[in-house]
């Protein structure tokens, strides 16, 4: 299912199932995808890149759970 993402900012990115396992998880396909997204401009570029940053920062915060 193809969502609207050309609308989404950044908290919205990171309330996202997709985006937030994509950038933990990331494949090739995943990696194709948000790409061609960027490019073709579809997704606003600064949103995303910060949606990432965040995402990125709290998980380097993330106290191990053992």
């Amino acid at each position: 299912m193809y969502k609207e993402y050309s609308k989404y900012k950044a908290f919205d990115f990171l309330e996202d199932d997709f985006f937030i396992d994509s950038m933990l998880h990331p494949s090739k396909e995943n990696e194709i995808f948000w790409k061609k997204l960027i490019l073709s401009e579809k997704v606003d570029a600064n949103e995303f890149i910060t949606a990432y940053q965040i995402l990125k920062e709290i998980q380097k915060n993330k106290p191990e759970v053992e």
